[in-house]
């Protein structure tokens, strides 16, 4: 079943369901709005890639302490393939580092409340049967931070859209408002990759396959040798004559922002730090949300940290020795 139908599916129940809990709603301002602003460009050659933040901004009736239920965001896409937020480990083990944070709107001092996400496919939940998210009597926002997605393979002619739906509910199946779909990103190519002797290739895919070998055809389809490894004798110190250089591949961006650093700072930003720094540009590989999360229920970890800046990944095929 794909991710469509299982969207329009659950949007069913909650028209049947919508009012079952007991007096208890949300009154919530949709759609939401993003962060940034505007959707973050998404690289057809991504598998990790971020998504906007969505936020709504809520508040709850009916009750005096607020309603225990649960989130879930799902994304939608035709080139989306599913959610890679970063895994949790330790305590936490099961859940990602997609998370959704309960921040006071109310103009009081009530502390933020983050809750680590659980992914299916393309979705990704929030609070389980222990520990439920709570919504407040008070004025808050609800927040998901630091979703990615595989987007690789995609490569479009034109940017293609992707959208959050977030649902939020209580007792399994009611709805506290009308889900809204928010267009969170666009898939783009990002990147122009050029062999030496060949063609350009708009979006570094599939469609590269044979950049590089395309300089090592010969007449008649003859592959040309490269000599790469000659064996040199103990008392000879120079690289002996013959050696070159085979071929030569080059890769760069389609759109400012492409190449991401690992972090970003206010001094690389022109002395301001904008949120999310992620969708800077130029930006980093980090994540919406970073820094050490305490989650309710007890446990903490580290998230929307990035182990580098962009890597880019050569694959070689079908190479031989004489």
């Amino acid at each position: 079943m794909s991710v469509n139908r299982k969207i329009f599916g659950l949007a069913s129940s909650v028209v049947v369901f919508t009012g079952m809990a007991y007096g208890q709603a949300l009154t919530c301002a949709t759609p939401p709005t993003t962060s940034p602003t505007n959707p973050i460009e998404l690289r057809a050659e991504g598998s990790t890639e971020l998504v906007s933040d969505t936020i709504t901004s809520c508040n709850a009736s009916g009750v005096s302490t607020g309603i225990n239920g649960n989130v879930t965001a799902f994304i939608q896409g035709s080139g989306v393939q599913g959610i890679t937020s970063k895994a949790l480990s330790g305590s936490l083990a099961g859940f990602s580092d997609a998370t959704l944070a309960i921040i006071d709107n109310s103009g009081g001092e009530n502390a933020t409340v983050y809750y680590p996400g659980v992914i299916s496919g393309a979705q990704v939940s929030f609070g389980t049967t222990n520990n439920p998210v709570n919504f407040p009597n008070y004025a808050f926002k609800i927040q998901v931070s630091n979703v990615r997605v595989n987007v690789t393979g995609t490569f479009p002619s034109v940017p293609q859209a992707v959208s959050e739906t977030v649902f939020a509910g209580t007792q399994g199946v009611a709805s506290l408002f009308t889900p809204t779909a928010v267009t969170v990103g666009y898939i783009r190519n990002g990147l122009s990759v050029q062999g030496a002797g060949s063609t350009v290739y708009t979006g570094a895919g599939s469609t590269t396959a044979g950049t590089a070998g395309n300089v090592g055809i010969g007449n008649g389809n003859v592959p040309t040798v490269f000599p790469v490894c000659v064996g040199i004798p103990n008392n000879q110190s120079n690289i002996p004559t013959g050696i070159a250089q085979a071929f030569t591949v080059t890769v760069s961006e389609l759109f400012a922002g492409a190449f991401k650093t690992g972090t970003v700072t206010a001094g690389n930003q022109g002395g301001t730090l904008l949120t999310p720094a992620s969708a800077n540009i130029p930006g980093s590989e980090s994540g919406s949300l970073t820094g050490t999360v305490s989650y309710a229920g007890g446990s903490s970890s580290a998230v929307g940290t990035s182990n580098s800046g962009t890597r880019i990944k050569f694959v070689f095929n079908n190479i031989r020795r004489t």
